[in-house]
């Protein structure tokens, strides 16, 4: 819904243009009226509505003072005049200032309606282009920062268009981090990698504090580049951003990243050293399980691991959490675990989960929402989605 402003120092009017205007079938919706542009003119900071419609002759402040404020802050506002006057002076200065329609009183609504269909038309055209806009320059942004860590841009090239792009890395010391989802290197489950990884990094904007730029790279791997004036401050905020992106990733997608750390380097062209080295060890804790001298540890190891999920499946569990229990590398074990079971951990706790889920539905007469979370599931939302995927139906279909 795009937001509609109405001033008119006659309630009766506002009232009629909120009654007699079927809003909702336009895809539009009344966000707040006021009855002199004073009033109107705070309100509007506040609501920032997309379309304003308003009177030329209030108390206070007349509509082209109003506009003319609005437009100092605003060039975007789409703007209609309601005026009881044919006076074309007011109709010069409202062209001047952008001023989409002038619309004489008494109001013709179908003409309105026309009016407002047109600039709902204009609006969408409008936020279409800047998401293309948008796309292009994130796109130009994570190609340079990708041909900066494989070394395929000089550094006169990337200068010019780092300043074109906002990037700024001036600093003496840069590490760079890349971060890939634990054990789940060769599988799609129901959060896909490049969707979790851009969201990540969406939230781990404001940990890194201007310290710190990130993108995904074209194996769907969350790159972040850390850089400072110390190695210790950058060190420090490696851990802060890499906690921040562990944390939303286990909160709002169930699911556990692993960070693979490069080399500190001190030159931004040695930033290439820095990923390469991240991602040599992201590909020897990937390396190929087959022919394993010690693959019947492994066996039992998988099989401890789901003895502790059958045993603790309430609890919040995570593949980096058993790693640490049984002493390996998380990555190591998801892939020892999708060969031992058929499945990626995510998902074979998940089963697990629904089928005590279940079990509960059947024997108890407990709530769903409380066997949601008696099976480990925080979001129910998240619970029900799950529970229909693995059952093909919904927890309420079981009492029926």
């Amino acid at each position: 819904m795009y937001r509609v402003f109405i001033v008119d120092d006659e309630p009766v009017i506002c009232k009629g243009l909120r009654e007699t205007i079927e809003w909702d079938t336009l895809g539009l919706e009344i966000a707040g009226e006021a009855h002199n542009g004073i009033d109107a003119l705070a309100l509007i900071a506040s609501v920032q509505p997309h379309i304003l419609i308003t009177d030329i002759r209030m108390p206070g402040m007349d509509g082209i003072t109003l506009i003319k404020s609005i437009r100092k802050q605003d060039q975007t506002i789409k703007i209609i005049i309601l005026s009881g006057f044919s006076d074309y002076q007011f109709l010069k200065e409202a062209i001047q200032l952008g001023v989409d329609s002038y619309l004489l009183k008494p109001i013709d609504t179908d003409e309105l309606i026309s009016n407002l269909k047109n600039l709902v038309t204009v609006i969408e055209e409008e936020i279409q282009k800047i998401s293309r806009l948008y796309q292009g320059f994130e796109l130009l942004r994570t190609n340079t920062l990708i041909r900066l860590v494989t070394n395929e841009i000089g550094r006169r090239e990337f200068d010019e268009k780092a300043s074109f792009l906002d990037i700024s890395m001036d600093a003496e010391h840069y590490l760079c981090a890349v971060c890939v989802l634990a054990g789940e290197a060769d599988t799609a489950d129901e959060t896909g990698g490049d969707t979790l990884a851009i969201s990540i990094r969406g939230a781990c904007r404001a940990a890194a504090d201007g310290k710190c730029v990130s993108f995904v790279d074209t194996k769907n791997r969350l790159v972040f580049l850390f850089y400072g004036r110390t190695e210790d401050s950058v060190l420090a905020n490696a851990d802060m951003v890499l906690e921040q992106a562990a944390g939303f990733a286990r909160q709002f997608a169930g699911r556990s990243i692993e960070a693979y750390r490069g080399r500190m380097v001190h030159t931004i062209e040695d930033m290439a050293k820095s990923y390469a080295s991240a991602v040599e060890g992201f590909q020897k804790a990937e390396s190929p399980l087959d022919g394993d001298p010690l693959e019947g540890r492994w066996k039992s190891v998988v099989e401890r691991a789901a003895d502790y999920i059958s045993e603790h499946c309430q609890e919040a569990l995570s593949i980096k959490q058993l790693a640490s229990l049984f002493g390996i590398n998380p990555s190591y074990l998801g892939q020892i675990f999708k060969k031992t079971t058929g499945e990626s951990f995510t998902n074979y706790v998940n089963r697990h989960r629904i089928e005590k889920a279940r079990m509960l539905l059947a024997q108890t007469s407990l709530k769903v929402y409380e066997i949601s979370e008696r099976v480990g599931f925080t979001d129910y939302h998240y619970f029900l989605k799950i529970f229909k995927k693995i059952t093909g139906i919904l927890p309420t279909d079981t009492r029926c």
